[in-house]
């Protein structure tokens, strides 16, 4: 016996199944029990740069120590996918290699940056949660790569992050990154 479904009945019964539908990915501080899986991520990332001709940029980093150091002040994160760790990244609310003059910022409001952003997985989805999850806490949210990390310049240019110019950081020698800047309102 066939039982037909009204059209409003079918309409309810979609919207339960969208507000009842799990996340697809979370984000939660990073533990110390993660940093063997962290520190597999940043291997492939680095293999990855290599791979692409961007090999100086993670060349000695990032180093066990700053990675166990994030995670004691709550700075590192992880995005979990179906259980499994997916990508990580930190975030803090002052980088003191952004006041450097050269850097045409979009505006001089508080921000937040983005650091040592890696993926386990090829899931482009993981970029545009981490975005949306660090705009939530913060309209302007400041990033940098690498002069050579063409993939990673597209991939920011392509969730809204706009070049400001380059620079010499302190932490990598004779790496030259390109900073980026998201200002939403």
């Amino acid at each position: 016996m066939v039982k037909w479904i009204s059209r409003k009945s079918t309409e309810l019964l979609f919207q339960v199944r969208v507000l009842t539908r799990a996340p697809m990915f979370e984000t939660r501080t990073a533990t110390h029990d993660d940093v063997p899986t962290i520190m597999a991520i940043f291997d492939k990332a680095r293999g990855l740069m290599k791979k692409h001709g961007n090999p100086e940029q993670w060349e000695d980093w990032p180093r066990l120590d700053f990675v166990r150091g994030w995670i004691d002040a709550g700075t590192m994160y992880v995005v979990v996918k179906g259980g499994e760790i997916a990508g990580t990244f930190t975030v803090g609310e002052h980088y003191a290699e952004y006041d450097n003059p050269g850097l045409k910022w979009l505006n001089d409001a508080p921000y937040i940056f983005v650091g040592c952003f890696a993926l386990a997985t090829a899931d482009m989805k993981i970029i545009k949660h981490v975005v949306d999850w660090c705009v939530a806490r913060c309209k302007n949210v400041r990033v940098d790569t690498g002069a050579k990390n063409y993939s990673t310049q597209h991939l920011l240019k392509r969730h809204g992050f706009v070049p400001v110019g380059s620079f010499m950081p302190t932490t990598y020698d004779g790496v030259e990154m390109i900073a980026f800047h998201l200002a939403t309102k």
